[in-house]
């Protein structure tokens, strides 16, 4: 899921939930040992959450929660365990 954020409404929601703390999206792939385009199939799927900081109607930055990369590369690991 995208969440569009203003700089304000993102300090606050980070106030309100320190687990939206997270990484780039290139940082993000190399976390995962991934591609940018595989990790980009995986935010078109759902699978990962991304928040959008807008300023001034542009983008500005592009926020993976570090949650959501953890709980995908635990799953990831669990899928490979069990092959």
């Amino acid at each position: 899921m995208r969440k569009r954020y203003s700089p304000t409404e993102w300090m606050t929601a980070l106030e309100r939930d320190p687990g939206l703390r997270g990484l780039s999206p290139t940082a993000t792939a190399k976390r995962l040992n991934i591609s940018e385009q595989e990790l980009g199939a995986l935010i078109l799927n759902g699978a990962l959450n991304v928040a959008d900081i807008y300023e001034d109607g542009e983008v500005v930055n592009v926020i993976i929660a570090d949650r959501d990369i953890q709980r995908y590369a635990a799953k990831s690991a669990e899928m490979k365990l069990e092959q």
